[in-house]
């Protein structure tokens, strides 16, 4: 999850993509399960995620690169466990291998060099302006209770072994939550 751009090293297009419209909106639902000061940003990439950089810090703010299409940034992130739902509107363009990511720019561990300072997490997409709407979304499964542990290898930052991200993409719902092992995030 520390590994830009999508949270694996080496990290693949899966084939769970979802197809949406251009121009829709969606809404992006995450948990943080660990509390971390700082904030989350959702940024978008038409041709898979080589453009996906990580803010940089100039010695008094995060700035993102020129690169970097930002859908939505400095979403807040109150202290304690968040839940968070943010609409989104995709770009009103037509791809194939499209990806959306979420980043955590995490405020608590200066000097900020990028090693342990964002979570990241995919969704891989599919823009046609041939998709169907589909209904309502399904209501999102619960978040589980992390178990966490302290690692002197990351400064002190807790980790969950254990548990990774899961995506759940359905049209109008993107759903980012932390889970028991439940098979290999992007």
């Amino acid at each position: 999850m520390k590994v830009g751009p999508c949270g694996l090293s080496g990290g693949l297009r899966t084939n769970r993509v979802t197809t949406v419209r251009p121009g829709q909106v969606v809404t992006v639902v995450f948990d943080e399960i660990i509390d971390h000061p700082g904030y989350f940003r959702i940024a978008f990439d038409p041709a898979g995620d080589a453009a996906l950089g990580p803010p940089i810090w100039n010695g008094a703010a995060f700035l993102n690169p020129a690169s970097v299409e930002v859908l939505v940034d400095h979403i807040a992130n109150p202290s304690g466990l968040t839940h968070g739902e943010v609409p989104v509107t995709l770009p009103d363009i037509e791809c194939d291998g499209c990806t959306l990511q979420l980043i955590q720019v995490m405020t608590d561990k200066p000097p900020f060099d990028g090693a342990d300072d964002f979570y990241y997490q995919c969704a891989d997409l599919r823009l046609s302006r041939t998709a169907t709407l589909g209904g309502p979304p399904p209501a999102p499964p619960p978040p589980t209770t992390a178990q966490s542990t302290t690692s002197g290898a990351s400064g002190g930052c807790a980790s969950v072994p254990a548990a990774a991200w899961m995506l759940l993409l359905l049209p109008g719902w993107i759903a980012l939550r932390r889970l028991r092992a439940g098979g290999a995030p992007r």
